[in-house]
């Protein structure tokens, strides 16, 4: 293949990147502004200035396009999914600690606060995707991963008290989510969720201590 021809499949490529990061940002103002069931594929094309079959070329049909968009994040959530579950297998009993568990909350706040307009999608925007139920994966992820780190414990630490019931668990995995989910559909400032992580930790780690019969050390 010559330089020339080379050179126009390079044009040709970078167009169609252009154009296929178009379609992505117009969607993403489609579906914040109407949601996923009313968002509209020839509204997308319209200001995206292709046609609505151009966009099949791109994408498989409207929930490949939201779940594109939504990709970087969700990946995200479960990259720290992942992370927990390592530290978890570290079997570390500072792993209850005030600090460290401080220290976790306020990423989870920082991260909120940098990806308010995907959580919104997520949590808000998405019934009738596939990402729909994605909310409740993570809860039940999450709830199992502090199973999981229960059992541990139970092993390496008779002393304490890991006889929690998973009811209890999946509780206050779901209190944290309805923390994200008050967040954002409250628009609650960053310096605010600073504010008030203070309040969460304290309240969720003494009542863990207390209920885990943790020592006073920690």
């Amino acid at each position: 293949m010559n330089v020339v021809l080379l050179l126009k499949k390079k044009i040709m490529q970078v167009k169609k990147d252009e154009i296929r990061e178009k379609i992505l940002d117009v969607a993403r103002e489609e579906f914040i502004k109407n949601g996923f069931l009313e968002a509209s594929i020839r509204t997308i094309a319209k200001k995206s200035n292709v046609t609505a079959s151009n966009i099949y070329n791109y994408f498989k049909n409207k929930d490949d396009l939201l779940t594109e968009i939504l990709k970087p994040t969700i990946s995200k959530i479960n990259e720290a999914l992942k992370a927990l579950e390592n530290l978890i297998v570290k079997q570390k009993k500072d792993f209850w600690s005030y600090e460290l568990s401080k220290k976790q909350f306020d990423l989870l706040m920082q991260f909120v606060h940098k990806n308010r307009e995907d959580l919104d999608l997520i949590l808000f925007k998405s019934h009738g995707s596939s990402i729909q139920d994605f909310k409740d994966y993570t809860i039940e992820k999450y709830t199992e991963l502090n199973m999981k780190y229960l059992k541990m414990l139970s092993k390496t630490h008779p002393e304490m008290n890991t006889n929690v019931s998973r009811f209890f668990i999946h509780n206050i995995s779901s209190f944290y989510a309805n923390i994200i989910n008050e967040i954002i559909m409250h628009n609650i400032s960053y310096k605010k969720m600073k504010e008030y992580s203070e309040e969460i930790m304290t309240f969720v780690y003494y009542g863990y201590k207390e209920l885990m019969k943790l020592d006073n050390n920690l």
